[in-house]
C-alpha cells in the first residue's frame, strides 16, 4: 500500500440506542442514517467538530472515502463496564449479532447494494482503494 493510496474498508451498519452522540475528531467522511424500511438515506458530513445525535432505533453506517483516517467518538450515558441501564446491558450482549437474528448489526450480505455502490463512487474520487470487493463481488 503506497502512502497515497489507502485501502478503505467499509464498516457495517448498525443500530444504537437513542442519545448516542457522534463527534468527529479528525479526518473527513460521512454517515448514512435511515429508519428500517425507509428507502431514502440522510447523509451527514463528518468533519472535525461535527456532532449529531441518533434517534431511537436509527440505523447508520459511517464511511471514510478519503486517504486520511477518520476518527470519531460515539458517546452515550453509561459504559460497557457500567451500563447503568438494563437496555444498554442487553444491547451490549447482542451488539455484533445480525439484525435478522435480533441483533444490532447489518451483515454485509444483508446490506442495501446502493450503499456499497455509493461508497465505491466516493473512493474513486479520492483515489483510495477498496478492500471490500471480495465481499460484494461474491453477492453478484
Amino acid at each position: 500500500m503506497s502512502p497515497r493510496c489507502r485501502e478503505a474498508p467499509t464498516p457495517r451498519g448498525r443500530r444504537h440506542d437513542a442519545g448516542v452522540h457522534v463527534i468527529a475528531i479528525s479526518g473527513a467522511g460521512y454517515t448514512l442514517v435511515w429508519k428500517e424500511g425507509e428507502a431514502a438515506y440522510e447523509r451527514l458530513e463528518l468533519r472535525p467538530g461535527s456532532i449529531f445525535a441518533l434517534t431511537p432505533d436509527t440505523l447508520h453506517q459511517h464511511f471514510n472515502p478519503g486517504m486520511e483516517p477518520l476518527r470519531y467518538l460515539a458517546l452515550s450515558i453509561g459504559s460497557d463496564r457500567y451500563p447503568m441501564l438494563a437496555r444498554k446491558l442487553k444491547r451490549k450482549q447482542m451488539f455484533d449479532t445480525a439484525l435478522k437474528d435480533g441483533g444490532l448489526q447489518i451483515d454485509y450480505p444483508d446490506q442495501d447494494p446502493r450503499i456499497h455502490a455509493l461508497w465505491r463512487d466516493e473512493i474513486a474520487q479520492t483515489g483510495a482503494a477498496s478492500r471490500m470487493e471480495h465481499v460484494f463481488e461474491a453477492r453478484s
